[in-house]
Protein backbone atom coordinates (compact mmCIF):
# COMPACT_ATOMS: atom_id res chain seq x y z
CA UNK A 1 0.00 0.00 0.00
CA UNK A 2 3.21 2.41 0.59
CA UNK A 3 4.15 1.41 -2.65
CA UNK A 4 1.87 1.60 -5.37
CA UNK A 5 4.01 0.41 -7.55
CA UNK A 6 4.31 -3.15 -6.23
CA UNK A 7 0.66 -3.47 -5.99
CA UNK A 8 0.12 -5.50 -9.84
CA UNK A 9 2.75 -8.17 -8.26
CA UNK A 10 1.35 -8.54 -4.74
CA UNK A 11 -2.16 -9.08 -6.98
CA UNK A 12 -0.53 -11.60 -8.80
CA UNK A 13 0.80 -13.33 -6.09
CA UNK A 14 -2.63 -13.47 -4.28
CA UNK A 15 -4.39 -14.76 -7.66
CA UNK A 16 -1.76 -17.78 -7.22
CA UNK A 17 -2.88 -18.52 -3.68
CA UNK A 18 -5.45 -20.82 -3.00
CA UNK A 19 -7.81 -20.15 0.10
CA UNK A 20 -8.58 -23.17 2.30
CA UNK A 21 -9.65 -21.36 5.62
CA UNK A 22 -12.46 -19.20 6.32
CA UNK A 23 -11.60 -15.44 6.35
CA UNK A 24 -12.45 -13.07 8.89
CA UNK A 25 -12.52 -9.57 9.83
CA UNK A 26 -8.27 -8.90 10.43
CA UNK A 27 -7.36 -10.66 7.40
CA UNK A 28 -10.40 -8.27 5.71
CA UNK A 29 -8.79 -5.25 6.85
CA UNK A 30 -5.67 -5.70 5.54
CA UNK A 31 -6.83 -7.27 2.11
CA UNK A 32 -9.86 -5.10 1.25
CA UNK A 33 -7.52 -1.67 0.11
CA UNK A 34 -5.24 -3.45 -1.59
CA UNK A 35 -8.12 -4.79 -3.45
CA UNK A 36 -9.64 -1.21 -3.78
CA UNK A 37 -6.85 -0.05 -5.36
CA UNK A 38 -5.79 -2.96 -7.92
CA UNK A 39 -9.68 -2.58 -9.01
CA UNK A 40 -8.66 0.82 -9.99
CA UNK A 41 -5.59 0.10 -11.94
CA UNK A 42 -5.24 0.94 -15.51
CA UNK A 43 -3.78 -2.62 -16.82
CA UNK A 44 -6.67 -4.83 -18.06
CA UNK A 45 -4.29 -7.67 -16.44
CA UNK A 46 -4.61 -6.53 -13.04
CA UNK A 47 -8.00 -5.68 -13.39
CA UNK A 48 -8.56 -9.45 -14.42
CA UNK A 49 -6.52 -10.76 -11.51
CA UNK A 50 -8.11 -8.54 -9.09
CA UNK A 51 -11.94 -10.32 -9.62
CA UNK A 52 -10.59 -13.27 -10.12
CA UNK A 53 -8.78 -12.78 -6.43
CA UNK A 54 -11.99 -11.24 -4.97
CA UNK A 55 -14.65 -14.27 -6.15
CA UNK A 56 -12.26 -16.94 -4.36
CA UNK A 57 -11.60 -14.83 -1.48
CA UNK A 58 -15.30 -13.85 -0.39
CA UNK A 59 -16.38 -17.33 -0.80
CA UNK A 60 -14.60 -18.51 1.98
CA UNK A 61 -16.42 -14.71 3.96
CA UNK A 62 -19.23 -16.75 5.84
CA UNK A 63 -20.12 -14.15 8.27
CA UNK A 64 -22.96 -12.06 6.26
CA UNK A 65 -22.02 -8.98 9.35
CA UNK A 66 -18.45 -9.32 8.31
CA UNK A 67 -19.50 -9.13 4.71
CA UNK A 68 -21.87 -6.38 5.04
CA UNK A 69 -18.81 -4.28 6.76
CA UNK A 70 -16.15 -5.26 5.23
CA UNK A 71 -16.76 -6.45 1.78
CA UNK A 72 -19.27 -3.60 0.65
CA UNK A 73 -16.30 -1.18 -0.69
CA UNK A 74 -15.52 -3.67 -3.37
CA UNK A 75 -18.71 -3.99 -4.85
CA UNK A 76 -18.29 -0.59 -7.13
CA UNK A 77 -15.65 -1.12 -8.13
CA UNK A 78 -16.17 -4.49 -9.13
CA UNK A 79 -19.61 -3.20 -11.04
CA UNK A 80 -17.64 -0.91 -13.31
CA UNK A 81 -15.93 -3.70 -14.20
CA UNK A 82 -18.25 -5.68 -15.22
CA UNK A 83 -20.14 -3.29 -17.11
CA UNK A 84 -17.24 -1.50 -18.67
CA UNK A 85 -14.25 -3.92 -18.67
CA UNK A 86 -12.79 -3.83 -22.56
CA UNK A 87 -12.63 -7.55 -22.43
CA UNK A 88 -15.33 -9.81 -22.40
CA UNK A 89 -13.22 -12.37 -20.24
CA UNK A 90 -12.58 -10.00 -17.70
CA UNK A 91 -16.48 -8.76 -17.55
CA UNK A 92 -17.18 -12.33 -17.13
CA UNK A 93 -14.82 -12.54 -14.79
CA UNK A 94 -16.04 -9.28 -12.97
CA UNK A 95 -20.00 -10.19 -13.14
CA UNK A 96 -18.95 -13.71 -11.13
CA UNK A 97 -17.41 -12.12 -8.59
CA UNK A 98 -20.20 -9.47 -8.45
CA UNK A 99 -22.42 -12.28 -7.31
CA UNK A 100 -20.40 -13.87 -5.07
CA UNK A 101 -20.05 -10.23 -3.01
CA UNK A 102 -23.94 -10.18 -3.15
CA UNK A 103 -24.74 -13.50 -2.09
CA UNK A 104 -21.86 -12.82 0.82
CA UNK A 105 -23.75 -10.32 2.47
CA UNK A 106 -21.99 -7.21 0.86
CA UNK A 107 -23.98 -4.34 -0.40
CA UNK A 108 -23.53 -0.93 -2.49
CA UNK A 109 -24.56 0.79 0.16
CA UNK A 110 -22.80 -0.81 2.83
CA UNK A 111 -25.40 -0.84 5.72
CA UNK A 112 -24.31 -1.79 9.13
CA UNK A 113 -25.19 -4.65 10.52
CA UNK A 114 -28.18 -4.13 13.58
CA UNK A 115 -26.38 -4.18 17.24
CA UNK A 116 -26.37 -7.15 19.24
CA UNK A 117 -29.04 -7.46 21.79
CA UNK A 118 -27.23 -8.80 24.83
CA UNK A 119 -30.28 -9.56 26.65
CA UNK A 120 -31.81 -11.60 23.66
CA UNK A 121 -28.31 -13.19 23.51
CA UNK A 122 -27.62 -14.51 27.08
CA UNK A 123 -31.11 -15.69 27.84
CA UNK A 124 -30.80 -17.60 24.82
CA UNK A 125 -27.50 -18.78 26.31
CA UNK A 126 -28.56 -19.65 29.34
CA UNK A 127 -31.26 -21.42 28.26
CA UNK A 128 -28.77 -23.44 26.36
CA UNK A 129 -26.73 -23.97 29.21
CA UNK A 130 -30.00 -25.04 31.53
CA UNK A 131 -30.67 -27.43 28.76
CA UNK A 132 -27.34 -29.02 29.43
CA UNK A 133 -27.13 -28.99 33.08
CA UNK A 134 -26.93 -32.58 34.64
CA UNK A 135 -30.34 -34.07 36.48
CA UNK A 136 -28.35 -34.02 40.01
CA UNK A 137 -27.96 -29.97 40.05
CA UNK A 138 -31.84 -29.39 38.89
CA UNK A 139 -35.00 -29.36 41.23
CA UNK A 140 -38.34 -29.13 39.50
CA UNK A 141 -36.39 -28.24 36.40
CA UNK A 142 -34.57 -25.55 38.07
CA UNK A 143 -31.10 -25.29 39.33
CA UNK A 144 -31.06 -26.74 42.91
CA UNK A 145 -28.63 -23.67 44.22
CA UNK A 146 -28.83 -20.23 44.20
CA UNK A 147 -25.24 -19.49 43.46
CA UNK A 148 -25.65 -21.65 40.91
CA UNK A 149 -27.93 -19.76 39.29
CA UNK A 150 -26.01 -17.00 39.58
CA UNK A 151 -22.77 -18.74 37.94
CA UNK A 152 -25.05 -19.89 35.35
CA UNK A 153 -26.03 -16.60 34.57
CA UNK A 154 -22.72 -15.07 34.27
CA UNK A 155 -21.25 -17.85 32.36
CA UNK A 156 -24.56 -17.46 29.96
CA UNK A 157 -22.70 -13.23 29.01
CA UNK A 158 -19.55 -14.96 28.31
CA UNK A 159 -20.95 -18.22 25.92
CA UNK A 160 -23.30 -14.75 24.38
CA UNK A 161 -19.87 -13.52 23.42
CA UNK A 162 -18.33 -16.54 21.76
CA UNK A 163 -21.67 -17.42 19.49
CA UNK A 164 -21.75 -13.55 18.63
CA UNK A 165 -18.04 -13.87 17.29
CA UNK A 166 -18.53 -17.36 16.18
CA UNK A 167 -15.85 -19.07 18.19
CA UNK A 168 -16.67 -22.53 18.08
CA UNK A 169 -13.43 -24.14 17.42
CA UNK A 170 -11.22 -23.20 20.78
CA UNK A 171 -11.90 -25.75 22.90
CA UNK A 172 -9.82 -24.17 25.27
CA UNK A 173 -11.44 -21.02 25.29
CA UNK A 174 -14.87 -22.56 26.63
CA UNK A 175 -13.31 -24.65 28.77
CA UNK A 176 -12.54 -21.41 30.70
CA UNK A 177 -15.56 -19.88 30.16
CA UNK A 178 -17.67 -22.50 31.22
CA UNK A 179 -15.82 -25.87 32.77
CA UNK A 180 -13.97 -23.81 34.87
CA UNK A 181 -17.36 -22.60 36.34
CA UNK A 182 -18.82 -25.76 36.48
CA UNK A 183 -16.10 -27.90 38.08
CA UNK A 184 -16.99 -26.35 41.45
CA UNK A 185 -20.23 -27.88 41.13
CA UNK A 186 -19.43 -30.73 38.65
CA UNK A 187 -15.77 -32.86 39.08
CA UNK A 188 -13.30 -31.78 36.49
CA UNK A 189 -14.20 -34.24 33.90
CA UNK A 190 -17.78 -33.43 34.20
CA UNK A 191 -17.51 -30.02 33.99
CA UNK A 192 -15.33 -30.08 30.81
CA UNK A 193 -17.64 -32.38 29.30
CA UNK A 194 -20.83 -29.80 29.98
CA UNK A 195 -18.55 -27.38 28.33
CA UNK A 196 -17.64 -29.30 25.42
CA UNK A 197 -21.73 -30.42 25.20
CA UNK A 198 -22.07 -26.66 24.98
CA UNK A 199 -19.95 -25.73 22.19
CA UNK A 200 -20.64 -28.51 20.14
CA UNK A 201 -24.65 -27.93 20.24
CA UNK A 202 -23.52 -24.39 18.95
CA UNK A 203 -20.84 -25.57 16.50
CA UNK A 204 -23.44 -27.54 15.14
CA UNK A 205 -26.47 -24.41 14.52
CA UNK A 206 -23.50 -22.25 13.01
CA UNK A 207 -22.69 -25.23 10.24
CA UNK A 208 -26.05 -25.37 9.09
CA UNK A 209 -26.55 -21.78 8.94
CA UNK A 210 -23.64 -21.56 7.25
CA UNK A 211 -23.74 -20.09 3.23
CA UNK A 212 -21.66 -21.83 1.17
CA UNK A 213 -20.46 -21.43 -2.50
CA UNK A 214 -18.94 -24.96 -3.91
Amino acid sequence: MANPDSVPACIKALSSTTFVAEVKAPALAVLVPLLMRALNDRSMEVQRRTVVVIDNLVKLVRDPKIAAIYLSPLVEGVQKIAVGASFPEVRAFAEGALKTLLKSGASTNGSPPTNRDIQIETAEALSTLLFYLPGDLLSDKRPKYSLLVKSLEFQSLLVADLVSKRNFSDVAVWTRCVGVYMSVWLDNNRGTEFAEAVRLHYHAIDKVGRHYYY
